[in-house]
Order: structure tokens, then C-alpha cells, then sequence
């Protein structure tokens, strides 16, 4: 809610890098997140970063996800599933979370209908609420978010179960593919009831 404040949680190095470089000429707050587990590469050194743009990574016409930070990776282990059971599903990286990419998140609503947000975060507040609201405003398309239930948690750095943490905060490739399927079913159930 501060005025001005910029969040950013990048994918990977490559984007934390462009993401440094951008904050640099950005005369503000900035607030910059990376999990530990971030990985090395996701993008190559031709990637677009820019505040407040979303990249897509994937168009998809059954389902999109809008992911951040840690959770893209997931999301593209759980589109490479999916895509051999026959789901065409999207993907979106939402590395700037304040401000939102509102254009990205209507266009994907309005070709699929069936929206995943996914965090490495608290659904209170975080992106999934941002998708959320954006979503309502104006009236699109069905929402499945997947990110920290509003709980106290043991830190993953200290931890090093930290795919234990994954697994018991719904935020494994698994959990993902299931959101993805129950986003689509509310929106098929949505479609049927109008």
C-alpha cells in the first residue's frame, strides 16, 4: 500500500540482474524479493525485463498460470505434464508484483477463462489477491490461487526439508497441475450454469 512501491520477485539470475539495472534508474521504493532457490536460468540474456510487463512464457488455450519468483519454475514442470494428458496451458511470468501487469492478466482471462496464480508467498494479499481483484473488476474468467495458506511457517532456510515445506504448503508441480484442473472445471461449471 505504499505509495510509489515497486515489488519485484524474479524467475531467475538472469532476470534479478535486469531487474538490479531497472531499479537502479527507478527513483522510488523498491522492494526485491528471490528465494533461495531460485534457479541460475530460466531466460537467456535477450530477456525483456521491464517494471510493471509481464513476460509470457507460453501461450496457452485451456488454462493460464500466473506465476512469480520460484513458482515459474513450477509452473513449467506442471505445463510439461499436463501438456502429455492433452492441456494447453499457459504461462505467465509476473515478476513485477506491484504494480501489476493488468493488460497481461485481462488477456489471458479473456482466451482461456481459467486463471492459476502461483506464489511462494501468502495468498492474503500477495499475487493471487492482485489477480483476484483485477479479475472481479471486471468480471472475468475463474481463479485458483496456489500459494502459503494464512499460516506461521518454519523459514526454508533453516530447514533443509525445504521440499517438505514445498509439499506441505500445496506448492509442488503436483499441487499446480491439480489447480489447473479444478480451474478449469469451475470455469466449465460457470460456462453451464449461465
Amino acid at each position: 500500500v505504499l505509495p510509489n512501491l515497486i515489488i519485484i520477485n524474479p524467475a531467475d539470475i538472469v532476470e534479478a540482474e535486469k531487474a538490479f539495472i531497472a531499479m537502479a534508474d527507478y527513483i522510488g521504493p523498491v522492494f526485491f524479493r528471490i528465494e533461495s532457490q531460485t534457479p541460475k536460468t530460466i531466460f537467456t540474456n535477450d530477456y525483456p525485463f521491464e517494471i510493471g510487463k509481464a513476460y509470457t512464457i507460453k501461450d496457452g488455450e485451456d488454462a493460464t498460470i500466473i506465476a512469480t519468483g520460484y513458482m515459474v519454475t513450477q509452473a513449467i514442470k506442471a505445463v510439461d505434464l499436463m501438456e502429455k494428458e492433452g492441456l494447453d496451458v499457459g504461462i505467465i511470468n509476473m515478476s513485477t508484483l506491484k504494480p501489476l501487469d493488468e493488460e497481461a492478466i485481462l488477456k489471458a482471462a479473456k482466451k482461456t477463462g481459467a486463471i492459476v496464480s502461483a506464489e511462494v508467498g501468502s495468498v492474503v494479499g500477495g499475487l493471487g489477491d492482485g489477480v483476484a481483484s483485477v479479475l472481479a473488476e471486471n468480471a472475468l474468467g475463474a481463479l485458483v490461487k496456489v500459494g502459503i495458506e494464512d499460516e506461521f511457517s518454519q523459514s526454508a532456510r533453516i530447514t533443509e526439508e525445504r521440499d517438505d515445506l514445498m509439499v506441505h504448503h500445496g506448492l509442488t508441480t503436483q499441487d499446480l497441475v491439480g489447480a489447473v484442473k479444478e480451474c478449469i472445471a469451475r470455469r466449465d461449471k460457470s460456462k453451464r450454469n449461465k
